[in-house]
C-alpha cells in the first residue's frame, strides 16, 4: 500500500489475537449493538465488532487506510460496516452526535496515544453518551483514570463523575506494531446517565478545573483566588476538609459536595 506507520497519527497496530479476544469479550457485544470504532487501522478488531453486532462506525483519519478498510476481505457483513474518513476530535464536535443521534450505542477502539484525553472528555460530555467505553489506552493513562484519592487529576475527575471505569488487563507493548515506547491497558467505562443535567456539569467542572490550576498550592488557596478566602474557609468548614488538603485527595464524591458549597 505504500504506507508507512505514522507517528503523528499515533498508528500503532494491535496485532495480539489475544489482546483483540479480550477486547472483545470486555466489550459485551450483543446482535442488536450500534459502535463507533476510532481508527480501525487494518481492520483486524473491525472485522470481529461487523461479526457481533447490528452496525459498524469506523472513523479513520489516514485517507489510504480508509479506502483499503472499504474492500478489506476481512470484513464479511459489509453492509453492516459504514466507514468515515476524518478527524474524530472534529467530527465528535458535529457529525457524530447527529450519526448516534436517539441512538444507544458504544465505543470499542485502539485508541491513538495522543487524543486519548480529548476523545474521552468529548464522548462523556457529549448530548448522547455511548453507553459503555471499551478502548485501549496508554498503561500511565489508565491508571490516571482508574484513580483513587491522592492520586487524582482532571481526567480522571471527569472519568469517574460520568462513568465506572475499571482496568480489564495490562498490554505488553509488544502487541502492537510498531512497538511503542510503552506498555497499553485495556479498560472499561460504564457510563451512568445524570439527572444533574448540562448546565451543572458545565458548573462542575469548572469549580475543578480552578482547583486543579496549580497542582503545587493547597485547594483552598486555588479557589479562594476565585471565590474569596473567607467564603472558602466557611465551605471548607461545613464539610469538615482540612485545611492544607490538595485538589488530588478529594474523590468525585468530595468534589460534589465542594461544588454544592459554592
Amino acid at each position: 500500500m505504500n504506507l508507512r506507520p505514522s507517528k503523528k497519527m499515533g498508528q500503532n497496530f494491535l496485532v495480539d489475537e489475544r489482546v483483540l479476544s479480550d477486547i472483545i469479550v470486555a466489550a459485551d457485544l450483543r446482535k442488536n449493538d450500534t459502535v463507533l470504532e476510532i481508527g480501525p487501522g487494518f481492520g483486524a478488531l473491525t472485522s470481529e465488532l461487523v461479526k457481533r453486532t447490528a452496525g459498524v462506525v469506523a472513523v479513520e483519519l489516514d485517507k489510504k487506510l480508509a479506502k483499503y478498510i472499504k474492500v478489506n476481505k476481512l470484513i464479511n457483513k459489509p453492509e453492516r460496516l459504514k466507514i468515515i474518513q476524518g478527524d474524530i476530535i472534529q467530527l465528535l464536535n458535529c457529525s457524530i452526535a447527529e450519526l448516534f443521534y436517539g441512538v444507544r450505542y458504544k465505543v470499542v477502539a485502539n485508541l491513538p496515544y495522543q487524543i486519548t484525553s480529548r476523545v474521552l472528555g468529548l464522548l462523556l460530555a457529549a448530548d448522547n453518551k455511548p453507553s459503555q467505553i471499551v478502548v485501549m489506552v496508554q498503561r500511565e493513562v489508565a491508571d490516571r483514570i482508574c484513580a483513587t484519592a491522592g492520586k487524582m487529576s482532571v481526567l480522571s475527575v471527569m472519568a469517574q463523575y460520568y462513568s465506572t471505569p475499571e482496568i480489564i488487563r495490562f498490554v505488553s507493548r509488544n502487541s502492537s506494531w510498531p512497538i511503542p515506547e510503552v506498555d497499553s491497558a485495556i479498560i472499561k467505562l460504564k457510563v451512568r446517565k445524570l439527572g444533574s443535567g448540562k448546565v451543572a456539569a458545565k458548573e462542575f467542572f469548572k469549580i475543578v478545573k480552578i482547583g486543579f490550576s496549580s497542582r503545587r498550592k493547597k485547594l483552598k488557596n486555588n479557589l479562594a483566588s476565585v471565590f474569596g478566602k473567607d467564603k472558602v474557609a466557611d465551605v471548607f468548614k461545613a464539610l469538615g476538609l482540612e485545611e492544607n488538603i490538595r485538589a488530588q485527595e478529594l474523590d468525585v464524591a468530595t468534589w460534589m459536595r465542594l461544588v454544592h458549597g459554592f
